[in-house]
């Protein structure tokens, strides 16, 4: 038997539900985005991370302010160009500026911090004063914490061998953390691998059609590559010190 009081009672919690999910669904819309934020801890203009992204600065300045929604696509882009998850773009982490992935930011001591020692080191010795060997890939020489907004990729590190980037990347100390799903981008420290599988550290200044221009900083010089003796190119994403 069916009780005449069901429905009523039935629609009371459908409605209640409703009013829950559009509250939800407010407070999320209403959840201020962090990409001014982080854009300014990287020195960047709008302008610049417009260019980066692919759109218009009148574009980066409606989503930080609030004034265009942030759908998916837009989440995905600029957590690619400030090389940071989706959830930080979001704001849905309280994780330090300090914290977050950029080959500009400090070297972090993660040492004792608790996480599982799951991503690979890869790179042996090469015997030459700079550089490592990836040669296939890469012999893995150890394992490293990984954070937990490098879950789900193909990170690994390589230690710094040489001390033509001190004081940013130290000799023999270091760890750096490549992405290779990443594009490398201007103004943003890398790997290149050679020919001969060699791996060095650089600071990418242009990309042209024939070379690359990168820096070092010991000593300070500004050089070109031909893409001919490139195998790879690796954005760095963070650094660990060992």
């Amino acid at each position: 038997m069916v009780s005449l009081n069901q429905a009523p009672l039935d629609m009371t919690l459908t409605s209640k539900m409703c009013q829950i999910g559009n509250i939800m669904e407010k407070q999320h819309k209403s959840r201020p985005n962090r990409i001014a934020e982080i854009r300014k801890a990287r020195g960047w203009t709008q302008e610049y991370l417009a260019e980066r992204v692919g759109t218009t600065p009148v574009t980066v300045s409606r989503l930080e302010n609030g004034q265009r929604e942030l759908r998916d696509h837009w989440a995905r882009q600029f957590a690619s160009a400030l090389r940071v998850s989706e959830q930080d773009v979001r704001g849905m982490t309280d994780r330090p500026i300090e914290s977050m992935t950029v080959g500009r930011m400090p070297v972090e001591n993660i040492k004792d911090s608790g996480l599982i020692a799951d991503m690979e080191i890869r790179g042996e010795r090469s015997g030459l004063s700079e550089g490592v060997s990836l040669s296939s890939g890469g012999k893995v020489i150890g394992y490293t914490p990984r954070r937990a907004d490098l879950a789900d990729t193909k990170a690994f590190a390589v230690p710094v061998i040489g001390k033509m980037m001190e004081p940013r990347y130290k000799h023999d100390r270091d760890l750096v953390i490549c992405n290779p799903d990443l594009k490398p981008m201007i103004d943003e420290y890398v790997v290149i691998v050679d020919q001969s599988d060699i791996a060095r550290i650089r600071l990418l200044t242009a990309i042209g059609d024939e070379a690359i221009t990168v820096q070092t900083h010991n000593p300070q010089a500004t050089y070109d590559i031909p893409l001919t003796e490139i195998r790879a190119i690796y954005p760095i994403i963070a650094g660990w010190a060992r």
